[in-house]
């Protein structure tokens, strides 16, 4: 099965901007974007990076934990 690009110009999937969450706490999209390459193209796909680290961060609490929601 080949996995869901939700950046087709980069070809990243988004198991892979989940673990640039998770395992590379990579917290913001200005740290998501360059790591991954999602949105570093055309940016058509910026808003669903961005939806995807809000529910991948609102649904681990461990991560919530280390956020400055302030920032």
């Amino acid at each position: 099965m080949s996995p869901s690009f939700i950046c087709t110009c980069n070809r990243v999937s988004e198991i892979e901007i989940v673990r640039a969450i998770v395992k590379k706490k990579k917290y913001s999209l200005k740290e998501i974007i360059p790591f991954t390459g999602a949105g570093a193209s055309c940016g058509r796909c910026r808003p669903m990076v961005s939806t995807i680290l809000l529910n991948t961060m609102q649904s681990i609490p461990a991560i919530q934990k280390t956020i400055d929601w302030n920032e």
